[in-house]
């Protein structure tokens, strides 16, 4: 730019320009040359080689604009902290996908020949509509339904295995024990929510208990159990290490109470 700036104090040669298209690598258009190589340089003259200048200065490429050139926007929604989050939050709720030979390592609670309706099959195992529709048919047969003011009717519909649903429900909670896990979240909601076990409520009736097949309560019990057990012993440890803490704490500040006396 000094160059430029010696074309303002003294007068538009041919030697001049040449010495500028010597230390630039933009080439001056021979139009900017004047209108003769003795006569001195204009006003007009001046303003077109600084218009010309500007124009090729913000032309010529910048460092670092051809890597941001195809870069992406990422929004603070979609930063690299969301993202990670999401990533994990994908990875946590995926099941393990297993296939029926290792899913049926496990032994069925139900017997081989028990059926259910569908209406059984939603309450019990948790199963939609879609999920019902690869069961096979087993045919149809009454079912008594009762309500909870103690009536109760038939009903002919279609029936189900109940092994069948049991392997569907394995298969989506990522096995036995998975959905074992699944039932036991799903009661500690129920037993916080349900009226059942209300100090205010007076309503005992077995209706309201957490729906379930009844070959599946003495597996989650014990699951439910050894939950229990496990959260006492981690309670009583931190309570241990809190208080082995404050004596400790206490201990040393007795210490440095009688170095200073």
């Amino acid at each position: 730019m000094s160059r430029v700036v010696d074309m303002y104090t003294q007068p538009l040669t041919q030697d001049t320009l040449v010495g500028t298209q010597s230390q630039s690598t933009t080439q001056v258009p021979s139009q900017l040359q004047g209108p003769s190589a003795t006569a001195p340089a204009t006003t007009a003259d001046r303003g077109k080689i600084t218009a010309y200048f500007s124009i090729a200065h913000a032309a010529a490429p910048r460092p670092g604009a051809e890597a941001s050139k195809g870069s992406k926007k990422v929004s603070k929604r979609d930063g690299p902290s969301s993202l990670e989050s999401k990533k994990r939050a994908m990875a946590k709720k995926a099941k393990p996908s297993l296939t029926d030979e290792e899913l049926r390592q496990y032994p069925f609670q139900a017997p081989s020949d028990r059926t259910l309706s569908t209406s059984a099959i939603k309450k019990w195992y948790r199963l939609k509509d879609r999920e019902i529709a690869t069961l096979p048919q087993r045919g149809k047969r009454d079912f008594k339904i009762g309500w909870q003011d103690g009536t109760s009717h038939g009903v002919n519909a279609e029936c189900y295995l109940e092994n069948d649903a049991e392997l569907v429900a394995w298969r989506k909670h990522g096995g036995y024990h998975g959905f074992l896990s699944y039932l036991l979240k799903r009661k500690r909601i129920w037993d916080e929510t349900s009226l059942y076990n209300s100090e205010d409520s007076e309503d005992s009736d077995d209706n309201m208990e957490f729906p379930l097949s009844q070959y599946y309560w003495r597996p989650l019990l014990e699951v439910e159990k050894k939950a229990k057990d496990a959260e006492e012993a981690a309670e009583n440890t931190a309570a241990e290490q809190e208080e082995r803490a404050e004596t400790e704490d206490g201990t040393a500040h007795q210490e440095a109470s009688g170095s200073g006396a």
